[in-house]
């Protein structure tokens, strides 16, 4: 029988948010895709993905490939800009990326 403080760690362990390293260099490289709609769906999962402390430490270790790969977007389309900077400002509460950007 599993007491409750143990079944909560498990549901806390469960609820934590992953990705693999792999899916954030498919991502990088769908930013590169040609066609618009792609590249919106791919900025649009990386700002998704910019919410959680977590993720934001694993995208920070892909740093020097992911930011060249936003800012590209910045003198671009207003909403690929917007979504692109807003992803920007969210991973620059990981130091690593700050000082990057600086």
């Amino acid at each position: 029988m599993v007491d409750d403080g143990e079944r909560v760690d498990e549901q806390e362990h469960a609820e934590q948010p992953s990705i693999a390293q792999q899916d954030i260099d498919d991502l990088v490289d769908f930013l590169n895709h040609d066609e618009i709609k792609i590249q919106l769906h791919a900025l649009k999962l990386i700002l998704g993905l910019t919410v959680e402390q977590q993720i934001i430490q694993k995208l920070a270790d892909k740093r020097d490939v992911l930011i060249p790969a936003l800012w590209q977007y910045v003198a671009k389309d207003k909403t690929l800009s917007k979504t692109a900077l807003t992803s920007l400002v969210n991973m620059s509460q990981e130091p690593r990326v700050l000082e990057t950007l600086l």
